[in-house]
């Protein structure tokens, strides 16, 4: 258990001195509060932590230190690994400086890959960021994991194509699959599957040139394609 203590940060300070008088830590905080900017107040008991008085409102802050990204992208997933459906979770430890910068990692589980496990801590170091908050910062360790997942770009080569009637009452209504062919999402063909209508119930008629509304058949197309890059 540790002593209490006060750290007082006067608006004013006055050139005369008086006699020391003994008083608790309690008093000595409720007495400074009224005309100082910040009043700290360690806790007896709890290691690292203060209670903090600050223009009347008060906060228990608390000195920790966490990793706050691992700086792995998507583009990291070694190419070994990718061919050989390697995943799992890698966990690790990094040691940081006192300004939060990363000094060193090393694996403390192995995600069950080889492959996998050497390309955490490279990277790591590189990119990733420790976090510290509290009153006071120092040099020290935390521990971070990292999922490796396999994972396709959001859309592949594919293309999709439905029909359907905008009736002059607004509802849609005949809809079918005209075209449906590639690396189609699976949401997407599963939603088109069960009703390939537009996910609404109704829309704005189409109109003739009287402005009178009348049923007109549209086809929607969503197609993604391959387009060469752009000469540099």
């Amino acid at each position: 258990m540790r002593k209490s203590w006060v750290a007082v940060l006067l608006l004013a300070c006055s050139a005369s001195t008086a006699p020391a008088t003994a008083q608790s830590t309690e008093e000595a905080v409720e007495e400074a509060a009224v005309e100082t900017v910040a009043v700290v107040v360690d806790i007896e008991g709890a290691d690292g932590c203060a209670r903090v008085i600050e223009d009347g409102e008060e906060a228990i802050v608390c000195d920790r230190a966490y990793l706050n990204r691992t700086g792995i992208r998507h583009a990291d997933y070694p190419a070994e690994a990718w061919r050989n459906d390697e995943e799992g979770r890698v966990y690790f430890e990094v040691a940081h400086a006192i300004d939060g910068s990363i000094i060193d990692c090393r694996i403390t589980e192995s995600s069950g890959s080889e492959v996998l496990d050497a390309a955490t801590c490279p990277i790591v170091l590189e990119r990733g960021e420790v976090i510290q908050e509290g009153l006071n910062k120092a040099a020290g360790t935390v521990r971070g994991n990292h999922y490796w997942r396999k994972r396709e770009p959001q859309f592949g080569i594919f293309s999709v194509a439905i029909a359907y009637t905008v009736g002059a009452d607004g509802r849609l209504f005949d809809c079918e699959i005209v075209n449906m062919a590639g690396d189609v999402p699976r949401n997407m063909r599963e939603d088109f599957g069960g009703n390939p209508c537009p996910n609404r119930s109704s829309e704005p008629p189409y109109r003739d040139e009287n402005g009178v509304p009348i049923n007109k058949r549209v086809q929607l197309s969503i197609e993604v394609t391959e387009l060469p890059l752009p000469a540099e």
